[in-house]
């Protein structure tokens, strides 16, 4: 691990093969989305932009671990001649210095180093939709080293062609080629430090009426003094924030409020040192202060917006509702 760059989930097993499971991804804190930028790069011909990508990883966090990243390019069924069943493979690889040539005939492919191919996948003419290529091991390189960062290239075999096939041609979307909507993307799976804390939203406290009241009102004021959890909810329009959060429009944080007075009953959730405070605060009231009610459980949101970049990220904020309350 170095200083500022993506560091792997630690693990006792051998080294990680970054085949992104569908619990890798649900164990995501952060979920980044990054745009391409191949049509950017210098000394592209015409005809290779459509094959080249740039991602600008130096805006991924670098306090969390690692999970994988996948680029994900959107295929159309394609119209080209040839039986729709018929397969043709993708491979992706890393371009690693501004003199290579990266257009890649089916003789020069095969004379590739191996660390040069990242992923490979087989499709067929007649699919739609959107195909995932694993990009693990250039991002976690880039990262460390962001110099190395020149782009991948994805190439394309299909039975009699080679690999300078244009992608378009094969119903592939990339470049002008493709909508703003169906543009290549890199997507990164991240989890957040744990050191990392998401700020707590105060919520105002209510002046206790002080209204005389019946016995059985009585009863029911001093239970709803009691500490509890209260509904509260939170509109990030109310917060000013709409302009950045996607989703969600809000969310029911709750809170907890009320005393933690003795007897601390089971409802209350209290600790041990909370029932032996209580119990000293009778005898020593201006010494030791009651316990205090605060959150026992919470539970975590998951929340889309843009960072300053402006990528899309959804991300897991950690204990942000509250599911119980008690006296600690």
């Amino acid at each position: 691990e170095e200083s500022g760059s993506l560091r792997l989930r630690p693990s006792t097993g051998p080294a990680p093969a970054f085949n992104i499971s569908t619990e890798a991804i649900d164990g995501a804190d952060l979920i980044v989305t990054l745009p391409n930028h191949g049509h950017e790069l210098p000394n592209v011909i015409p005809e290779e932009v459509e094959r080249r990508f740039w991602f600008d990883v130096s805006s991924l966090p670098t306090d969390g671990d690692f999970l994988g990243a996948e680029l994900r390019v959107f295929k159309e069924a394609s119209c080209m001649e040839g039986s729709a069943a018929k397969t043709y493979t993708l491979s992706l690889f890393r371009v690693y210095n501004h003199g290579d040539d990266v257009r890649l005939t089916e003789d020069k492919a095969k004379s590739l180093s191996p660390d040069r191919l990242l992923d490979q996948l087989n499709t067929t003419l007649s699919f739609s939709g959107w195909l995932t290529l694993n990009a693990s091991v250039a991002v976690l390189e880039w990262s460390a080293l962001p110099a190395q960062n020149l782009g991948l290239y994805l190439a394309v075999s299909y039975p009699d062609h080679e690999y300078d096939t244009r992608l378009s041609d094969l119903g592939i979307l990339s470049g002008e080629s493709a909508p703003q909507h169906l543009q290549p993307f890199l997507v990164a799976y991240l989890t957040e430090d744990e050191r990392r804390r998401v700020r707590r939203v105060a919520a105002p406290r209510k002046s206790p009426n002080r209204d005389r009241r019946g016995p059985n009102e009585f009863q029911r004021l001093i239970s709803s003094q009691q500490c509890q959890r209260e509904s509260l909810y939170i509109s990030f329009r109310a917060l000013g924030w709409e302009e950045w959060i996607i989703a969600p429009e809000g969310y029911s944080a709750s809170f907890c409020r009320g005393q933690c007075r003795f007897p601390l009953n089971a409802h209350m959730n209290a600790s041990n040192h909370a029932i032996v405070q209580t119990l000293v605060n009778l005898i020593k009231p201006y010494a030791v202060p009651r316990s205090c009610c605060a959150a026992q459980k919470l539970a975590a949101i998951s929340m889309l917006y843009y960072d300053d970049d402006n990528n899309v990220v959804l991300k897991k904020y950690k204990n942000m509702i509250v599911k119980t309350c008690g006296c600690y």
